[in-house]
């Protein structure tokens, strides 16, 4: 692949990259991502296990984690694939 191609890709990549840009402007909820979406589904820590097959303390360690911004992405996908 040639400079002109790899610079054709990086621009189309830019181009596609741009449209999350807004999202990068959305503050982290101040109990993470993870605890806010579970509290608006109205789900307890329990529920959220049992429907995705994981104990209880491995969600609450996962809220914990992300609340005090101590979690990795290749950490949570991790716990969550076991």
């Amino acid at each position: 692949m040639n400079y002109w191609d790899k610079k054709l890709i990086r621009k189309q990549l830019d181009k596609k990259l741009s449209k999350l840009k807004p999202i990068l402007n959305i503050p982290v909820p101040k109990g993470g991502w993870v605890k806010t979406i579970r509290e608006a589904l109205g789900m307890t820590t329990y529920e959220l296990a049992k429907r995705t097959d994981l104990d209880q303390s491995r969600i609450s360690r996962i809220e914990s984690a992300e609340a005090k911004q101590e979690i990795k992405l290749s950490t949570l996908k991790k716990w969550l694939t076991g």
